[in-house]
This record gives structure tokens, C-alpha cells and sequence, in this order.
């Protein structure tokens, strides 16, 4: 569920009339670029926020295509299947998402199994996914333990500066918020490799059809996440209104590349996951 420039220009202005404009313009694209960062419908949201609804969604799984382009190169990688499973610990109502190859022999460093309060949507740890031993744990803005890397696993005890959003699935939050166009949420997230939590802007900003992996979805919701002030793209994701929710997420990197994500909802009306040694989740989706 996880930059640019402005270019200076320099112009002469020969009368009083000229020079009277060209402040009156540059006034209002300073107004413009405040109002879309502040924009009246702009909501706040953090961790614990009763805006916050994942109600909508439901135990299941997702089949998720991924490929990057930089230019006129494209590299895509193997499919991934999604699970995501309800649980009830100590009475707290847990998320637990976890992933694996589609095809198994098609290798690759799988993800970590992630643990979220499902009602306030904060990351509560990862799990190695194979021996599903503890690897990080958040309590609070409290993050400590280990965090898996391709150079082997680097020690995390840190502070947040706030409470935050967990970065690399932060599409499970967007899907989560209140659709209604024109409104803009303003969100704290973070995440590895850096420990610091930056503010991003989601807009609702149409609804459109959209094919994902051969099926089309009309009134689809398409989001744009942007920088704290607007300015730069980050991504722009396409929900809809019941299963997978997201379909399409497009990644704008600093470089120029682009990660497109698609997915779609895979039947399976039961599953079986290992959530931890000698403990094992099963879920069935309700009809």
C-alpha cells in the first residue's frame, strides 16, 4: 500500500501600466499555489482521526501487476498476490497483509508481513515473512527493532516527530478517506529508508472510466498526491468503489521513471495464512 523546479524568469517591463500587471500576475499565482495547498476543503488527517473508515473493505485477495518505465524502457515484474485478513487481538481489531509471488519460482525478496490497527489504520509492526518472528515494532511514534535491507538487517530506534502513516502502503489510507470531489486531505506519512515523516496532499479531483487489466470501471475516483504545497506530483491513484478498491497507481519517481501498479480482485472466498509461529489466521469472505 508507498520534486520538481521552477523555472525563474526574468522580464523587463518598459511602462507603468506593464510593471502594474506583472505584479498584479505574480500576486495571483501566488494566491493560486497557496489556495491549492490551503484549499478550503482541505481536511487534516492523522493516525486515531474519526475521517478515517475502513469499514468498506473486506478480507480477500488481490493479484497486483507492477512495471517500471524510464523513457521509452519498460521492465515489468512478477505478479503479486495480496492477502489481507481481519483479526482480533487483546481487543484491538488488526489488518494483517501479507504477499507472495504468483508464481513461486519466479524469486524475489518478498515483503515483510505487515500488522495494522484496522481502525485507526497505524502500522503496529512487520514480521520476518518466513519465520514471521518480529522485525520492527511502532508504539506510537516509537520505532524500534530491526529493518530488513538488501545489504541483511539494519537496527531502527528512533522517535517520529509525530504520529504518522506508514508510507509504502499509504493507498489502504487514501481508500479509507471520504470521497467527494474537491475535497483535499492533508497527511503525515513515513517510512524506510528514511525516519522522518513528510506531509502529502490527496485531492479528489474527478471521477473517470479507467481499464485495468482488462476490465473497465466506470465512475472510478482518480487522486492525486501531491507535496505539502502543491506543487509537486507525487502519484495519482484510481479507486473504486468495492473490491480490490485500488486498481491503478501510477509512482512518479525523482528521476524521471515511473512505477505503474494494477490490480485486480482474485477469487478466493477462503484463506490460510501463518501469522506467527504456531499461530495461524483464517478468514472467509461473507457473500
Amino acid at each position: 500500500m508507498l520534486t520538481h523546479t521552477l523555472a525563474k524568469v526574468r522580464i523587463m517591463f518598459h511602462s507603468a501600466r506593464t510593471r502594474a500587471v506583472a505584479v498584479i500576475g505574480a500576486a495571483l499565482v501566488v494566491l493560486t499555489s497557496a489556495a491549492r495547498a490551503q484549499a478550503p476543503d482541505t481536511v487534516d488527517v492523522a493516525p486515531g482521526s474519526r475521517v478515517v473508515d475502513f469499514s468498506r473493505h473486506v478480507p480477500g485477495v488481490t493479484r497486483a501487476v507492477q512495471r517500471m518505465s524510464i523513457g521509452a524502457e519498460q521492465r515489468s515484474l512478477p505478479p503479486v498476490l495480496w492477502t489481507f485478513t481481519f483479526a482480533d487481538s487483546g481487543g484491538r481489531r488488526l489488518l494483517v497483509v501479507t504477499s507472495a509471488p504468483e508464481q513461486p519460482a519466479s524469486g524475489g525478496r518478498r515483503m515483510p508481513t505487515f500488522v495494522f490497527d484496522r481502525t485507526t489504520l497505524a502500522l503496529l509492526e512487520t514480521r520476518d515473512p518466513v519465520t514471521h518472528a518480529p522485525q520492527l515494532t511502532i508504539d506510537g511514534t516509537h520505532v524500534s527493532g530491526a529493518m530488513a535491507s538488501p545489504a541483511g538487517a539494519t537496527h531502527v530506534d528512533t522517535r517520529l516527530t509525530q504520529p504518522a502513516f506508514f508510507r509504502p502502503l499509504a493507498d489502504l489510507l487514501v481508500e479509507s478517506l471520504p470521497r467527494r470531489l474537491g475535497a483535499v486531505y492533508r497527511v503525515p506519512l513515513w517510512g524506510p529508508p528514511a525516519m522522518t515523516v513528510e506531509t502529502h496532499l490527496y485531492s479528489m479531483v474527478r471521477r473517470e472510466s479507467v481499464t485495468v487489466l482488462g476490465t473497465t470501471y466506470p465512475n472510478a475516483w482518480m487522486v492525486e498526491d501531491r507535496s505539502a504545497d502543491g506543487s509537486s506530483l507525487f502519484g495519482t491513484l484510481w479507486l473504486v468503489d468495492g473490491a480490490p478498491q485500488l486498481v491503478r497507481w501510477i509512482i512518479n519517481q525523482p528521476n524521471g521513471a515511473t512505477i505503474t501498479l494494477e490490480q485486480e480482485p482474485v477469487a478466493s472466498p477462503e484463506a490460510l495464512i501463518e501469522f506467527a509461529p504456531g499461530v495461524r489466521l483464517f478468514y472467509r469472505e461473507q457473500p
